[in-house]
């Protein structure tokens, strides 16, 4: 019974693992770089999001850090303001990608564009823009996000509880 829980708790820590760039909004060949753009959290809800950059050589798959991304996000229904940001390595988590962090004011669908610039290995410039579309959902409310500071209370309890049982029966 004590593994069966061991392995219920095991599969369900696992369960939360996260992948590094976050959710692929669009990956594509233009002219010959790859250009790929991951957005972070899942679902995108209004507030800050994390929008990642991966510029790659078509042919090779080779990364190109040299490259510089410039990020437009727009909301066209509202005719609202565009949010302007450079992706940077700095604030990547993945130092393969150029990141940058968006504070999205509303709920809709919103126009991402980037440009990207840079070199590629064989000398040539390049100066590629990629579009796509971000569904943005309203923001969660305030006791969702903060469930985990009113839970952990009763994990301690419960480590308590099976410590107790486990040594019970030995």
């Amino acid at each position: 019974m004590r593994n069966r829980l061991t392995i219920l708790l095991l599969f369900g820590l696992a369960a939360t693992a996260q992948a590094d760039g976050g959710l692929v909004q669009v990956s594509q060949v233009v002219g010959d770089e790859r250009v790929t753009i991951f957005t972070s959290p899942n679902p995108l809800r209004a507030g800050p999001i994390d929008v990642s950059v991966w510029v790659q050589e078509a042919a090779s798959g080779t990364t190109l850090p040299d490259a510089r991304v410039e990020l437009e996000l727009s909301l066209p229904a509202a005719g609202s303001e565009t949010l302007r940001a450079s992706a940077t390595h700095a604030a990547a988590t993945n130092k393969l990608f150029l990141a940058a962090m968006l504070d999205v004011p509303q709920a809709g669908l919103w126009h991402l564009s980037a440009n990207v610039e840079g070199q590629s290995r064989s000398g040539a410039t390049f100066n590629r823009r990629l579009n796509c579309n971000l569904f943005v959902a309203e923001p969660l409310p305030k006791w969702r996000s903060m469930w985990p500071w009113y839970c952990w209370p009763a994990v301690v309890v419960l480590l308590f509880a099976w410590r107790q049982w486990s040594a019970a029966g030995k």
